[in-house]
């Protein structure tokens, strides 16, 4: 079974070729450079090399594989122009599955980066292909690396306020449902909330989940993006698309993101998807 994971380079596109690559796909990466590339290799996937933009690559990537999961790269502004390629491109292949990496929450038309996935998912709906829509929760890595370490205290810098309610997934754990759905039959149709919390958390609360940390003293800072573009875990993006950052983030300091449960990943994973405390000893080896 050939797979072509249209972002490589992204974590969710990594962590899902690894999974694929442990249950015995072939699979392919888009990813943008020979760095990336030799990432994704050391994984066990393949690569192709090139922009998500250039139908060239896309149909080369496409027209051989059996099944697509598309994942867009984070802020882009043309997403709804990405999928289009996609589908138009998959509509003249023989795939049999195309899965779409969207979100828990597409539904807000006032959030630009929810929205747009909302409209890949109408688009997906009228295209007659055979798809499914993997919806997962915030990921608890988000926080994890918003992390910066001193010789007595941990820092988080939140791009949102601390006491936000945010329901939360492992991205591993996403990863390996994804895996599951990929290369197991009879996932056409379905639409999969992941999320790994059964209530909404905030990441006070988490703070005292992760008791491993309490061996520092722990701090968290509130940096709103649009006022420090240096915040460590987001990089530089163009005004328009610090504004889309600004819209969701002022969503959930206004509304939390609160969503989901635990039930479908536990069904799909035939066992309790990680808590916070087991996914930050995993990325830590503690």
């Amino acid at each position: 079974m050939k797979i072509f994971v249209t972002d490589g380079n992204c974590c969710t596109g990594k962590a899902v070729i690894k999974e694929l690559v442990s249950l015995g796909a072939e699979v392919y990466g888009l990813v943008p450079d020979d760095t990336s590339a030799y990432e994704i290799e050391k994984l066990g996937g393949r690569t192709l090399i090139g922009d998500i933009r250039d139908e060239y690559i896309l149909e080369k990537g496409i027209k051989a594989a059996d099944k697509i999961y598309h994942v867009c790269p984070s802020w882009i502004l043309d997403e709804i122009e990405v999928a289009n390629k996609i589908i138009k491109i998959s509509q003249g292949s023989d795939i049999s599955l195309l899965g779409y990496h969207s979100v828990m929450t597409p539904h807000f038309d006032s959030v630009p980066s929810l929205w747009n996935k909302m409209q890949v998912q109408m688009l997906l709906m009228k295209s007659h292909l055979p798809f499914t829509v993997i919806q997962p929760a915030i990921y608890m890595q988000s926080l994890f690396d918003s992390m910066v370490i001193e010789s007595d205290s941990i820092k988080f810098e939140l791009p949102f306020n601390p006491d936000a309610q945010i329901s939360w997934v492992d991205i591993d754990d996403v990863a390996n449902a994804v895996a599951l759905i990929l290369t197991r039959p009879n996932h056409v149709g379905g639409t999969y909330e992941l999320c790994g919390t059964d209530a909404p958390i905030s990441c006070f609360n988490v703070l005292k989940e992760i008791d491993n940390l309490s061996l520092k003293n722990i701090e968290l800072i509130d940096v709103p993006v649009y006022e420090d573009e240096n915040i460590s875990f987001i990089n530089k993006y163009n005004s328009k698309q610090m504004n889309h950052q600004k819209l969701y983030y002022d969503f959930i300091n206004a509304n939390g993101m609160r969503a989901g449960n635990s039930k479908v990943l536990t069904m799909l994973l035939q066992r309790s998807p990680n808590s916070f405390k087991r996914a930050f000893n995993l990325k830590y080896q503690l």
